[in-house]
Order: C-alpha cells, then sequence, then structure tokens
C-alpha cells in the first residue's frame, strides 16, 4: 500500500508473531517420520554395581518409562555390559526377556570390523513401549540383582556404542550411555592420561582435547543417522571426559558427569532427576536448523552441540527445550547496513513426537545505529556474556587457559576503551566508567576467573571436571550461566522470618554471620552453611535439629520453612539449573567442604585470584594503558 506495508500481512503469521510453528509439506520429508526411538546401554561392571550407579539408573528408567514421550508410537531397546555386550529380546510375545551375550563384538577387533559384526537377532531389540511395558518394567527390577555379584572390572563402551548405534541406525532416535569407569575394553578403548605435572602448563590444553579421532568419527557417523548420544559418567578415578564428551558434542546430545559417584552425597538422586529430565522433557527428532541475517551480515561462528552441515546448517539428530545455540554476526567486508533494522531468523525442521513434521520458526528485528554511545546503552549483556564465555572455552581447549584467560579481559578492556573514547573529554580519568548496560560484566568475568570453567590450575582442577564444565557451559540457558559463575547467597533465617527470599547483595566474606542460616546457590550445588552460634529455634526450623553437629539435611515441609522449600523448588527447575543440585550441610570452622564453599564467594581474593574490588583497579589501568 502507500505505507510501504504488504497486503497479506495480517494473513502472513510470520509477519505478525516472531515465532511460529507451521507443519511442512511432504517436499521436506526424505522418509517417513521416525517413530520416537529410545535405547538405554547400561553398565554393570563391579564398578557401576559398588557405585550404586547401574541400581539409581535402573530405579530412574523404572520409574519414568512409561512418561517417555510418543505415546502407542514409542519404541524402547535396552543393553547392559562389562567386558562383553548384553543384547535383551524385549519381544512382546515372550513373558520375560531373554538375553544373549555376544562376547566376540568385543575382542580385538578394528572399528570396521565392530561395525560389520551381526546382531544376535533382529526383532526385539527395540520394541514397542506399551506393548512390552510389563516385560520391560520387569527386567529393570530384576537387573540390579542379576548382576549384583558381578566381578568384571572391564568396560566395553565402544562396543556397545557401536552395537547401539547398529539397532537405532535405521530410523534414528536417542541412544542413552551409561558408564562407571573409563572404556577399558575393545574398540574405542581409553589409556589413562591424567598428568598432574601438566596442570598450570601450556600443555594443560591438551587434557582438553580428544586423545583420539575414533569418538568424533562415531559421532559424526551417528549424526547422519538421526541417532542422539547422552552420556551418564560416574567414575571414581580419571575418565578422559574430553574425548567421550565428543559424543554428545556432534550428535546433539548431553553429558552428565558425577564426580566420584556417591549414594551418601546423593548422586544417585541427582541422576535419577537428571534421566527423569531427559525422559520426560519435550523434544524433536531428526532435526536440521538454519540461520539466516539480514543482507550485510555473515555468521562468523556457531557455538553448542550440533554438527555444522554446510555454512550455515546445524544437524540436530534431536533437539529439546533444554539446549541454547550461540552465534557471532560480523559485517560483510565494504558493507554499510541499509535502513534502521537487521532481521535474524532460524528455522528448526524436525519431526514432533506426534509423527507430524513440524517447521519452527524465530525471527527477530534489532535496532541498528550509527551512534557508539546509543549502542552501549543499549547492549545485550547477558547474552554478550554467554557469547564471551563460549569463545573463551573454545580458546582454552585450543590454546591453553592462560591465553583463554587473557583474550576474554583483552576484550572486555577493548570494549570499555572503546566506551571512554566517546565520551566527552571533561571526564575525570581516575573513574572506572562503565556503560550502564555493562555494569555486570566486570563482575561475571572476575566470578569465570574463580570458576573451574577458567580458574587457573594452580590449585589442581580436575581435567575431567573442568571439560565436562565445558561442555555444560557450551549448551546451557543463559540465566542458568548466570547463577553458575555468581552464586546467589541468601539468608535463610530472614527468609522465614520474611515469607520470601532474602537474596544477600554482596558475595563476599562478611556474609559469614555466626548466627546466621546462609543459603548458596550455584545452580548445581546448595550449599548450607551454618554459623558457630545459630539459636537452636533456628536449627529446628530448618533442619529439624538443636544442635549444629546433628544437622544433617532440610527437615520435611511443614509451616516453619514453607518460605524455604518454595525457594528451593525455584531454584531446582531445569530451566535455570546447571544440573540438578545436590544440598550439603556445611557447619562454620569444622566442615572440610567449607574451603570449596569459600571459592564461591567471587568478591574476595582466593590463592591465584584477586579480589573483586582489585579485579576492578586492574580493568581501570589497562584500560587507561
Amino acid at each position: 500500500d502507500q505505507n510501504g506495508v504488504r497486503h497479506d500481512h495480517a494473513r502472513r503469521p510470520e509477519l505478525n508473531s516472531c515465532t511460529i510453528e507451521l507443519v511442512a509439506p511432504p517436499e521436506y520429508m526424505n522418509r517417513p517420520c521416525q517413530d520416537p526411538a529410545y535405547l538405554f546401554a547400561l553398565d554393570v561392571s563391579a564398578h557401576a554395581v559398588r557405585s550404586g550407579m547401574l541400581k539409581a539408573a535402573c530405579a530412574a528408567l523404572r520409574e519414568h518409562v512409561n512418561a517417555l514421550p510418543g505415546g502407542d508410537r514409542t519404541l524402547f531397546g535396552l543393553l547392559t555390559y562389562d567386558s562383553t555386550v548384553h543384547f535383551y529380546n524385549l519381544s512382546p510375545k515372550l513373558s520375560t526377556a531373554k538375553m544373549m551375550v555376544c562376547p566376540e563384538i568385543t575382542f580385538e577387533l578394528n572399528a570396521a570390523e565392530v561395525e560389520n559384526v551381526e546382531l544376535p537377532f533382529n526383532e526385539g531389540l527395540l520394541v514397542p513401549l506399551r506393548q512390552s511395558k510389563d516385560l520391560i518394567e520387569d527386567l529393570l527390577d530384576r537387573i540390579p540383582r542379576l548382576w549384583e555379584n558381578n566381578k568384571s572390572l572391564e568396560t566395553c563402551f565402544g562396543p556397545a556404542l557401536c552395537a547401539g548405534a547398529k539397532i537405532l541406525g535405521p530410523i534414528g532416535g536417542k541412544l542413552v550411555m551409561v558408564l562407571s569407569e573409563m572404556p577399558s575394553f575393545g574398540v574405542g578403548r581409553l589409556h589413562n592420561r591424567d598428568d598432574k605435572k601438566l596442570y598450570g602448563t601450556d600443555k594443560e590444553k591438551t587434557l582438553l582435547q580428544p586423545q583420539d579421532e575414533w569418538y568424533r568419527k562415531k559421532a559424526t557417523a551417528c549424526s547422519e543417522d538421526q541417532v542422539c548420544i547422552d552420556v551418564f559418567l560416574g567414575g571414581q578415578q580419571y575418565m578422559d571426559t574430553a574425548t567421550i564428551s565428543q559424543l554428545p558434542k556432534v550428535t546433539g546430545g548431553q553429558m552428565h558427569f558425577y564426580r566420584g559417584f556417591s549414594v551418601d552425597r546423593g548422586d544417585d538422586q541427582r541422576m535419577q532427576h537428571d534421566m527423569a529430565r531427559l525422559m520426560t522433557r519435550e523434544t524433536g527428532f531428526e532435526a536440521v536448523m538454519r540461520l539466516r541475517t539480514a543482507v550485510g551480515l555473515k555468521i562468523t561462528n556457531f557455538f553448542g552441540n550440533f554438527h555444522l552441515r554446510g555454512k550455515d546448517l546445524l544437524a540436530l539428530p534431536n533437539i529439546d527445550e533444554d539446549k541454547a545455540f550461540g552465534f557471532e554476526v560480523a559485517l560483510q567486508p565494504n558493507t554499510m547496513l541499509n535502513g534502521n533494522t537487521a532481521c535474524f531468523q532460524t528455522a528448526l525442521l524436525y519431526t514432533h513426537v506426534s509423527g507430524q513434521r513440524r517447521i519452527r520458526v524465530h525471527t527477530v528485528n534489532v535496532p541498528v545505529t550509527s551512534s557508539m554511545p546509543q549502542m552501549y546503552r543499549l547492549v545485550d549483556w547477558p547474552c554478550m556474556w554467554a557469547v564471551m564465555l563460549r569463545n573463551a572455552i573454545e580458546q582454552a581447549a585450543a590454546e591453553g587457559l592462560t591465553q583463554a584467560r587473557s583474550a576474554i579481559l583483552d576484550k572486555l578492556v577493548a570494549m570499555l576503551k572503546n566506551y571512554r573514547s566517546c565520551l566527552p573529554a571533561s571526564q575525570d580519568a581516575k573513574t572506572l566508567i562503565l556503560p550502564d548496560s555493562m555494569q555486570l560484566l566486570p563482575l561475571l568475568l572476575c566470578a569465570a576467573f574463580k570458576n573451574p570453567v577458567l580458574r587457573c590450575n594452580t590449585e589442581g582442577v580436575d581435567p575431567d571436571e573442568r571439560a565436562a564444565h565445558h561442555m555444560r557451559a557450551m549448551t546451557t540457558p543463559v540465566a542458568a550461566s548466570l547463577r553458575f559463575h555468581c552464586p546467589a547467597i541468601y539468608d535463610v533465617i530472614a527468609t522465614l522470618e520474611e515469607g520470601t527470599p532474602q537474596l544477600l547483595s554482596v558475595n563476599g566474606r562478611e556474609t559469614l554471620s555466626p548466627t546466621k542460616i546462609l543459603l548458596i546457590d550455584n545452580s548445581w550445588q546448595h550449599l548450607f552453611w551454618i554459623g558457630r552460634r545459630v539459636a537452636p529455634q533456628h536449627l529446628d526450623a530448618v533442619f529439624g535439629v538443636e544442635s549444629s553437629e546433628d544437622a544433617k539435611e532440610v527437615v520435611a515441609e511443614n509451616i516453619q520453612n514453607q518460605a524455604l522449600w518454595d525457594l528451593l523448588r525455584h531454584l531446582e527447575s531445569p530451566k535455570t539449573s546447571w544440573q540438578f543440585p545436590t544440598t550439603t550441610i556445611i557447619r562454620a570452622g569444622v566442615s572440610p567442604l567449607e574451603r570449596l564453599m569459600l571459592r564461591g564467594l567471587i568478591e574476595d581474593e582466593l590463592a591465584s585470584t584477586v579480589s573483586y574490588s582489585n579485579f576492578l583497579g586492574q580493568l581501570h589501568r589497562l584500560i587507561l594503558a
């Protein structure tokens, strides 16, 4: 029309809503939509039995197996493995599951030979869940008893992975691997390369890189077959998570890591919650995602778990509501943007659990300005932080932690130096000036330098733990990442008295009053710190005891502690949690874990990092340099 508005604007949903979902036409289908298929491969070695990991996995499966999405279309399969792979015939024609052991699949075969090993039977490995429901539930009840006296210490993780991929390959689906020790037998076995002499040196980066290419190549093949791999790791010793993480990284999956899996520490509950979330969340299958930008812009980097097919097409065998993706954009050479806005669009083509092929489109139109002060005023600082962190993680593995820390600091300094150059010359050079939209970025950077993600290894950060945190950080939504790096501290007693969460504004030792009970939440741990002189009535309200020595857990929900339980439920939300949190009680001056808790006080000075106030001084000097 005369105003430049399309005549069909009102009839086009994509022109009226930033998010729409369409049913894909037949030309978007290369084959009939796959049925939702889930295959679980459980480690039944002596390590898994003793640690309680096998029992926890079976309990989670038993409780939530019927909640798997897809209804009558859902397919289910189960393998177990130690030094051999055990297949289970779950055909609804049988009265009980039948197991077959195939030792030949784990002997010293190369990758190609393992791929060519025939499965023991063709039917019954992947069955309709609803039809075999009773048989599956009975098997899950029996597996912990069946293997409770297992003496085998070997784990043929690689052969089990190949077997699972071969079963799912024709249709695609989700392959969930549970592992209690480093793969030690058959193809894909790994060797212990953990060397504390490398900590804090330039060679430490090698511990964050995969030790061979087999896992990435296998993951790429799985991605092409629309097989997504999730892994649950719980080793007592070094496991090489940096290598194993290639499986979920390339296939769009997720890695759950429980260092030194311990029932006493509550890892069984954490694992059951994590597995329940995997089995019940909204999930799409055989997906691809394409990103488009306005003319004059180009995408220079992607972040997340995916296989890149083409310059802007992400292959995602599975996509779920807990995944986040990031990308960087730059101007095309010798290009100026026309107009006052720039458009970005993502289109996700996926199969819904109902069997329908759908396209979900997100479109965002952002303002473009030639005014540098205006740009700084409108910065989306949480998004900026998430991208800066992901860049640093990639650099840590490629070049080393020291280089990654220097690079992210240099970026912040360059941004703030440029901002200062836009200000009037009358501004006081003795004052650190930050844009209103970037006030918290220095705090986040200071916190990251004290966090296992980027902390220098003078204190012996476990490479498995660091690689697991790197893996999580690349896919975690922004809110959870912020909580992980900047723990929130709540005054528990004040929360009970006021009836609403009482968040403290300071994250330092000055909050540790001897009469207080504090809750330090970092999105994967709930640390309850008990001062030396807390009144007995407060201890009773929170822990159900009158002496801090007897405090073991938070007392069951009642009228007195309703506000605390409301807060805990809010903090456990999968939308904002790094991982389902465990609860730890710390007594001031007594508990050995108090030292670990103090590392989370990000405004204080630690052994290898400065306090926040000194960090601001250092930042100011670099800006003025």
